[in-house]
């Protein structure tokens, strides 16, 4: 079963249906592209070339680039890719010196495609303060 089958299967367990909010990163092709769409935004990612032969048969063309995943600032998720070498261009020395310079992959998302940014759902767990026992 592929990622985006799994993910409609998922999806259809009553009182699993969140939505857009269910999210998945497939790598199945060597490609990198946002893969499905959901009601409001994408859904699913390929981030399957890593240094890969083109797979023509597919429509994929040479590329190598990753996917950075951040969670962690002002309650967004946001989903970026850096495309490190194409046919026709490369930024890799340019990601690589703007991380090095900076020493955050954050920093060098102006070298970056926005894939997706949404809110992240806010906390609704009540969690009570607890005793730490020695």
């Amino acid at each position: 079963m592929d990622v985006p089958t799994l993910r409609g299967a998922l999806a259809a367990i009553p009182g699993c249906d969140i939505g857009d909010r269910l999210k998945f990163v497939d790598g199945h092709q060597h490609c990198n592209y946002v893969q499905t769409n959901g009601k409001k935004e994408p859904i699913g990612f390929m981030s399957g070339a890593r240094g890969m032969v083109a797979d023509f048969d597919s429509g994929c063309l040479p590329m190598i680039g990753f996917t950075y995943i951040d969670s962690s600032r002002d309650g967004k998720l946001r989903i970026w890719y850096f495309s490190e070498h194409t046919l026709t261009s490369s930024q890799y020395d340019e990601i690589l010196g703007c991380v090095k310079s900076t020493r955050s992959l954050h920093a060098c998302t102006h070298l970056a495609t926005l894939w997706l940014e949404t809110d992240l759902p806010q906390n609704r767990l009540k969690t009570e303060p607890f005793e730490v026992l020695e």
